[in-house]
């Protein structure tokens, strides 16, 4: 009887020993009685922005298979630092949204990469939307990093000189798109957004509106003003498409008065475009290409081409004097800006006119040629390099300027009420108020001050 009792235990403690050395072989093979598709890695996502922009939490996350459908929908609240998740093994693409507002934006009916968010209000939002991907080949645990950047433009308007009994002035911008899918393209449906402007002072202004934009080499405004007896419209054509990413402040003139305020310098957008026009009396005609030309050249930035006379190879007239000018004095009937020693006995300097005009860009040339002063004429424009030392010299002390000069009759310089002078042949213009250099709009009026560089050789 002991000897069966002792074969009973010895199976059995074989058989309990094979057992455990099929299991183990299990999880050597990483099975553990799941098939390879069950397997699952970890994901773990950090979350950047372009230039440090901004980030509007919550953050909206879409998984996409590699047969485009979405997988996984889910909110990254802003107290979460880092998103991870277990997936199994495969590849997708991640699509990460900052600012995707209910208020603002339509999900569509089927969410696959093609399809589109669209815009709610007009075709513009008051919060902007960031974007970021990455394709993911998960076959282990992972760690990525998206950035997220602008996929909307931002568009400002400052209106000046609209009459004081305007109820209500608003601005349509064409053509816009009025989405952007998940795999980041434009709609491109060309359609229109409308930006409303409130009145403050002597000026209507609008906040800061977001669009996406659209594939056309112009853009249209529409300026609507309403009047107790009638409605006024007038058109103006930007030569250039809206780009992703770029703040664009537009300046409009009705009448009289130049002004550029407004700064959105942000971090994560591109430099602030700044464009400036004149109010055409016309009906704009959407998508034509007949709308008045602000002159912007189709980027808003300063017009710096070589159309300028240089000093060195400008034609001086001589004068002999009894005592070499100072710079900062009055020489006659000249105010004596910039003085350059060429010897001991001569000099180059920049003389600037008692006299100034309010005058469009195109007539600029004719008036200086007519130009003349105590029998001195050829009279020109600042370069843009005389203009930027020019407001870098007295742009916080013209008022003293103003004072100095204006004892010996000369025209003040102006800097209220966004005044800017021409410089560069009329191409281009600049402001004691302000540091930007901007293109001269055709149908806008600006001061026009002669100066022109002479010698000096003593007697």
């Amino acid at each position: 009887m002991e000897t069966m009792k002792n074969i009973f235990f010895t199976t059995c403690l074989f058989l309990l020993c094979a057992c455990g050395e099929y299991q183990l072989e299990q999880e050597e093979n990483g099975t553990t009685g799941e098939t390879e598709s069950e397997v699952t890695y970890t994901l773990q996502l950090n979350i950047g922005s372009q230039d440090n922009a901004k980030i509007n939490y919550p953050l909206s996350l879409y998984m996409f298979d590699d047969k485009n459908n979405c997988i996984s929908q889910e909110s990254i609240s802003e107290e979460t630092s880092e998103y991870s998740a277990s997936m199994p093994k495969g590849k997708y693409t991640l699509v990460l949204l900052s600012g995707l507002t209910d208020d603002n934006y339509s999900y569509p009916l089927e969410i696959i990469p093609d399809s589109y968010i669209t815009l709610n209000n007009n075709n513009r939002s008051d919060k902007p939307l960031q974007m970021g991907k990455a394709s993911i080949n998960l076959t282990q645990s992972t760690r990525i990093s998206v950035t997220l950047s602008y996929v909307v433009a931002s568009l400002t308007f400052t209106l000046y000189g609209i009459p004081d009994n305007a109820i209500t002035t608003e601005v349509n911008v064409s053509p816009v798109s009025s989405g952007i899918s998940f795999n980041g393209d434009n709609k491109n449906d060309k359609r229109q957004c409308t930006v409303s402007c409130r009145k403050e002072g002597n000026r209507w202004i609008s906040d800061a509106v977001y669009i996406f934009p659209n594939e056309s080499s112009q853009t249209h405004l529409s300026i609507n003003i309403e009047l107790p007896d009638n409605n006024e419209t007038y058109g103006y054509t930007y030569q250039a498409n809206l780009k992703a990413g770029y703040p664009y402040h537009f300046t409009g003139y009705y009448k009289g008065g130049v002004s550029l305020d407004g700064e959105f310098q942000a971090e994560g957008w591109q430099p602030e475009v700044d464009c400036e026009f004149g109010f055409d009396e016309i009906l704009p005609d959407e998508g034509g290409d007949d709308h008045t030309d602000g002159g912007t050249g189709g980027n808003g930035s300063g017009n710096t081409d070589d159309t300028e006379t240089p000093d060195d190879t400008e034609e001086t007239d001589t004068f002999i004097v009894p005592e070499l000018p100072d710079a900062d004095t009055i020489w006659g009937y000249f105010y004596v800006w910039q003085v350059t020693s060429l010897s001991a006995t001569e000099s180059k300097a920049i003389l600037i006119a008692p006299d100034q005009w309010y005058t469009l860009a195109a007539d600029a040339p004719g008036l200086l040629e007519a130009y003349e002063k105590d029998d001195i004429s050829g009279w020109r424009m600042f370069t843009t390099e005389e203009a930027t030392a020019f407001r870098t010299q007295f742009q916080g002390t013209v008022n003293e300027l103003n004072k100095f000069i204006s004892e010996y009759g000369f025209d003040w310089f102006k800097y209220t009420d966004g005044a800017r002078y021409l410089c560069n042949n009329g191409q281009s213009t600049f402001s004691l108020a302000n540091n930007r250099i901007l293109d001269a709009g055709k149908t806008v009026d600006y001061y026009l001050r002669p100066i022109k560089t002479v010698r000096f050789k003593l007697k």
